[in-house]
């Protein structure tokens, strides 16, 4: 057994046996060298805990691991279980209380809901989402213990650059497609920087890495379709759905979402007993909504929308209240999917690449603004909880305001004695 050196371990082969090969040093017993047969090598330190063998990695040849640090190392391992310890009992110990980042996002996943009970279900998957796709690529092996603020700034800059953009098969023909950009990159550092804070809260972490990080500011997106863009937008809805390129059934989300300035997934996840066709309105649960239960009031065009739909789904039987009113396509058991793709297909035949579902949201609250709707009445409609969310359309009309002002100085100008100052002069 010689001893190890630098010089020594360089002339060393990889074995071409098919088996890992220790090389033991001659002067610490228990102090080896393990070459395997891929080639990597790293030290180890070997001791029994009774009748059992317990092997101790210490790491790579290379800084930090010299031959000489390394053997150091090996002897603290050799005396502390000569003492009775056992290391490496500890170091995997160790390992579970300081998870790397995949492990976090586990745990999280697993055990936050319980934790946090009034998160919507739809917040969970977004979360999910954000973590798997550009968290775990990019960080997931590192200690979450051992980062720090400037390695979560560099975790955002590279989700921005598109670092984790990928598209992947999710079923027999659905692709889903990971997206990067600034906007992207800010919401999965908001999700991390919300779990890093429940690690403190559990014990996971004594601090968290991601207090404090700088998020890319994202200007809010207001586009609008204009009077004559919305007859090109249904003009084209039509058109697909006669040449049998959309469900018709799309089509009715989209002239939906445009009659009611619900959120997408208030209408494509819409099942009967949510339909209040009495009091003309959707009811929606707390976990159904982005801002918890509310109520969506229908106008006349829109409960028309819904009764023709659910005439047709009482004929085919599919009218119960557990029934959704968009099921799936294709004989599944829950809503409809792929309702972007009729979109995309919409936005093209209308030549109006730039617009997104959620601008039909948008629309809904620009036109009643313009028709001087009170931004407080604009916003119970949309299902707003904050008045500062609604303030966004103030500037599309300044109606509402020149009412107030000329109400208040009609009252103001009544009291003016303009006629007793007539009367003075004359």
């Amino acid at each position: 057994m010689p001893r190890l050196t630098k010089r020594f371990i360089d002339t060393i082969a990889t074995p071409d046996t098919g088996r890992d090969v220790i090389i033991w040093d001659d002067e610490l017993s228990g102090f080896g060298l393990r070459v395997r047969a891929s080639g990597a090598r790293t030290y180890v330190a070997v001791y029994r805990i009774g009748d059992r063998k317990r092997w101790f990695t210490i790491g790579c040849p290379g800084a930090p691991w010299t031959p000489e640090t390394a053997r150091q190392r090996a002897a603290e391992v050799l005396l502390d279980a000569r003492s009775g310890g056992d290391p490496q009992a500890d170091k995997v110990g160790a390992r579970i209380k300081t998870p790397t980042v995949n492990q976090l996002i586990d745990a999280y996943l697993l055990e936050g809901p319980a934790d946090k009970p009034n998160k919507r279900v739809s917040s969970w998957v977004q979360d999910r989402s954000s973590l798997h796709h550009h968290v775990r690529p990019l960080i997931g092996t590192r200690r979450a213990s051992e980062l720090a603020a400037s390695d979560i700034a560099r975790l955002q800059a590279d989700i921005a650059a598109g670092k984790t953009r990928m598209q992947t098969k999710t079923r027999r023909r659905g692709v889903a497609r990971v997206v990067g950009g600034k906007a992207t990159a800010a919401r999965t550092i908001v999700i991390f920087q919300a779990m890093c804070a429940w690690a403190v809260t559990r014990g996971y972490l004594t601090e968290n890495p991601a207090k404090g990080v700088k998020r890319y500011k994202i200007e809010k997106r207001e586009r609008y379709f204009s009077e004559k863009e919305l007859r090109v937008l249904w003009d084209a809805v039509d058109l697909l759905v006669a040449r049998r390129q959309i469900p018709a059934s799309h089509a009715a989300i989209f002239r939906l979402l445009a009659l009611t300035g619900a959120r997408k997934t208030e209408i494509t996840a819409l099942s009967w007993r949510e339909v209040d066709f009495v009091r003309g309105r959707i009811v929606l649960a707390a976990e159904r909504s982005k801002t918890g239960a509310k109520q969506i009031s229908l106008s006349d065009a829109a409960l028309t929308e819904l009764r023709t739909l659910h005439a047709c789904a009482e004929t085919a039987g599919a009218a119960g209240s557990a029934d959704y009113v968009f099921p799936a396509l294709r004989g599944g058991v829950g809503p409809t999917v792929d309702v972007q793709s009729s979109w995309e297909k919409v936005r093209r035949a209308a030549e109006l690449p730039d617009v997104r579902m959620h601008d039909l949201r948008h629309t809904f609250a620009s036109i009643a603004v313009a028709d001087g709707v009170s931004l407080f009445l604009v916003g119970k409609a949309l299902g707003h909880t904050q008045t500062r969310t609604t303030e966004r359309y103030a500037h599309l009309s300044d109606s509402p305001i020149r009412k107030v002002a000329n109400q208040v100085s009609e009252r103001v100008q009544a009291s003016f004695p303009i006629a007793q100052s007539n009367d003075d002069a004359a």
